[in-house]
């Protein structure tokens, strides 16, 4: 799959900002992920972007073989997001994206990691930033692609045992014209591009869609149709965090 943006220099530049946030203040809480402060979300990408370079770097089939590295002092953890998000961007510009790899989605190869990258460190930027006093926002394009392999990917990735919706459900992002339709599968979600409107629809700008998927927004940023409980179902089935 062709984005339609380098994501590489999304990862990088999102990466350097969620660093640059944490400057001098490690220990601001982060509103979004109950109990962790700026130096426990950059542990955090830290951490993720290592495994992922790994992966791909090694071309690992099975994530037990992954060295998890500790968590370094206080004072190495911008240095070592910064190293590590340098070593993933450089993995990933050089691996072929047919590259067979595991990940836990469907998708098993470097491509796969390359796209949930961006995700990764577009949101968790929003959350450094915003503990940081300087809320930013996501590109429309990246957070449109974003929300689609977040419904395509992430919850086909979700069984729960029960409907995850009672009725077909519409998701368009306004600024980028991107539409989704949402439906029950089982205990799965159906989801296609299609502009066919449903009576409930979820409509709002991408990056506000994006965020309140991930609950870094609440539902009233966005313009709920039909029936409210819709966006509560789903954003509880979605579970992100």
């Amino acid at each position: 799959m062709t984005l339609p943006f380098d994501p590489l220099a999304h990862i990088a530049v999102d990466s350097r900002a969620i660093a640059d946030a944490a400057h001098d203040r490690l220990d601001a809480p982060i509103e979004f992920c109950p109990g962790w402060d700026l130096g426990d979300l950059i542990w955090h990408v830290t951490a993720v972007q290592s495994f992922w370079a790994q992966i791909v770097e090694r071309r690992l089939t099975d994530p037990a073989h992954v060295v998890r590295p500790g968590r370094p002092p206080a004072a190495d953890l911008v240095p070592a997001l910064r190293a590590a998000s340098a070593h993933l961007v450089e993995v990933l510009g050089a691996a072929d994206p047919h590259t067979p790899v595991w990940t836990w989605a469907t998708q098993q190869d470097a491509a796969f990691v390359i796209r949930h990258q961006v995700q990764e460190a577009a949101v968790h930027r929003v959350d450094a930033e915003h503990a940081a006093g300087r809320p930013t926002g996501i590109d429309p394009v990246v957070a449109g692609d974003c929300i689609d392999e977040f419904l395509h990917v992430s919850l086909g990735a979700i069984a729960t045992g029960q409907r995850p919706l009672l009725a077909p459900l519409h998701v368009a992002a306004a600024d980028t014209g991107q539409t989704w339709l949402l439906e029950p599968a089982g205990d799965r979600l159906s989801v296609r591009r299609e502009a066919r409107a449903a009576p409930d629809r979820i409509e709002g700008p991408a990056a506000d869609v994006l965020l309140w998927l991930y609950g870094r927004r609440p539902v009233q940023a966005l313009t709920v149709t039909g029936d409210p409980s819709m966006a509560t179902t789903l954003r509880a089935y979605a579970k992100t965090d």
